[in-house]
């Protein structure tokens, strides 16, 4: 199938060598521009490797808790965040904000897929509530996201990557759409989908703008690859794992206590900080995953921003990285309290 490894697989292709931000109270992302991946309207950033590349850039720190990109999403980790479908158990974990769904559970062991159904919806029920999606009214949301500055925060969406065995990949595909009721307003529609097929090195969202249709079920080349190990130099850009000169790899398949992906739409957060969000009432989230092994995967929503530095031209070596990004496939070893 034409697909390639979720945002970030491939995400480490288009690294620059530039110093990483500093952790602050909200979580904070670098530079789309050049550390991400794109797919369809959403950046997607690995979170292994940023947490690398920032060792590289302040020695000593390690790659470990208490780093600025480990995410620690034990129960305890996330139950203060949104969160939109998990595996862990206690209704700290599972309950979510008022004016919003509850989380869904994620597939067990046993089922191969995951889709968000009538038959696995949270019993939580609101104006503007749907059926088949998590659903969250635009208030509610925003409320939760905050401010920083006076500014709105952004919503952060946080992956775990949670297969067992050798099979270390899953296919997951997503969209996010905001409803007026009054229908004065058409839906805004957002997609995580393989256009361009296999990503693009630090995309911008607006270049998608032929989104799917609400209701719509993905194929199997609409869905992007997630998981699986990466070589590294010692800068943190990926290398064929041979021959090169490989530092160090760098496994995305992290479980369910440590988020491998965070994910952003730079066009959903300008959106939100707009004026024009006050004209829409409520946000849904439709999430479909398949070739599961293991189950217990998370999808949770932490309040964060992203760092955008003046625009500078590239060096030579971020812009080679940004040209093999299309190659990436070739060089993988195999293939949110709640009150």
């Amino acid at each position: 199938m034409n697909t390639i490894r979720l945002a970030v697989c491939t995400t480490m292709l288009v690294f620059a060598a530039t110093a990483l931000p500093s952790f602050a109270a909200v979580f904070t992302l670098p530079d789309s521009s050049t550390n991400s991946f794109l797919y369809g309207s959403f950046n997607s950033y690995s979170l292994p490797i940023l947490a690398f590349q920032y060792d590289v850039a302040h020695p000593g720190t390690g790659v470990g808790p208490g780093t600025p990109y480990y995410v620690t999403s034990t129960p305890g980790a996330i139950q203060d965040h949104i969160v939109v479908m998990t595996g862990a158990n206690g209704s700290s974990v599972k309950t979510n904000f008022a004016g919003m769904d509850d989380a869904f559970a994620a597939s067990g062991p046993s089922s191969p897929t995951f889709s968000m159904t009538s038959g696995n919806e949270p019993t939580n029920t609101f104006a503007g509530d749907q059926t088949g999606s998590w659903d969250s009214t635009i208030a509610a949301f925003k409320s939760f996201l905050g401010t920083t500055g006076g500014v709105q925060n952004s919503p952060i969406f946080m992956f775990n990557n949670n297969q067992e065995g050798t099979a270390q990949n899953l296919k997951a595909w997503g969209q996010i759409w905001f409803e007026d009721s009054q229908h004065v307003y058409q839906n805004l529609v957002f997609d995580f989908t393989n256009t361009p097929s296999g990503g693009l090195p630090g995309g911008n969202g607006a270049s998608y703008t032929t989104p799917f249709p609400t209701g719509y079920v993905p194929l199997g080349t609409d869905y992007v690859l997630s998981g699986g190990a990466i070589a590294l130099d010692a800068q943190g850009n990926a290398v064929p794992p041979s021959p090169g000169p490989v530092v160090t790899t760098i496994n995305h398949n992290l479980g369910a206590n440590q988020a491998a992906y965070a994910l952003i739409s730079t066009q959903i957060n300008s959106f939100l900080a707009s004026s024009l969000s006050d004209q829409y009432e409520t946000m849904h989230l439709r999430l479909y995953m398949n070739e599961l092994n293991n189950g217990a995967e998370q999808l949770f929503i932490m309040a964060g921003m992203v760092d955008t530095p003046p625009v500078a031209t590239p060096e030579p070596g971020t812009m080679l990285l940004m040209g093999v990004g299309v190659l990436g496939a070739a060089f993988m070893s195999r293939r949110m309290r709640k009150h």
